[in-house]
């Protein structure tokens, strides 16, 4: 008789993780924070990426910026999305 163990059937299901979505500023935008250069959004979380040295750092948009300043970056800044 085959094992059907909980622990055996947790083992053969699929975890599918959300799409993240990237977009990029043609113009970065100069924060309280830094300069912030991307927003993404994926799972229903939007993150802001920062400008640092070596590289990004991903933040949760809601702590790095007001909403006025999300709608303005938006309107202006945005170029492509990947």
């Amino acid at each position: 008789m085959p094992h059907t163990s909980s622990s055996a059937n947790r083992h053969s299901r699929s975890y599918s993780t959300p799409r993240r979505r990237v977009i990029w500023a043609t113009f970065p935008f100069n924060g309280r924070l830094g300069v912030y250069v991307a927003v993404a959004h994926a799972g229903g979380e939007v993150t802001v990426a920062l400008r640092c040295d070596g590289g990004y750092r991903w933040l949760k948009a809601a702590d790095c910026l007001t909403d006025a300043e999300a709608r303005s970056w938006v309107r202006w800044g945005f170029k492509h999305a990947f």
